[in-house]
């Protein structure tokens, strides 16, 4: 089983080591429409951000 940790180690909890953003800090806006044909457009088996998410994850939550 040790072995199988150091292959696959556990995906790190984000949420406590995310810092405050200021005020001046840009912000990035995106259509739904363009943020729908983004996930769509995202190849199967791509990789996953910080947070082990990927663009599979999201698929069925745009199928409407």
């Amino acid at each position: 089983m040790a072995a199988l940790r150091l292959k696959f180690p556990k995906a790190r909890d984000t949420g406590e080591t995310l810092t405050p953003v200021s005020e001046d800090t840009p912000v990035f806006l995106i259509s739904s429409e363009d943020f729908g044909k983004l996930f769509k457009s995202t190849i199967n088996g791509s990789c996953g951000g910080p947070s082990g998410l990927t663009g599979e994850h999201f698929k069925p939550l745009l199928r409407r």
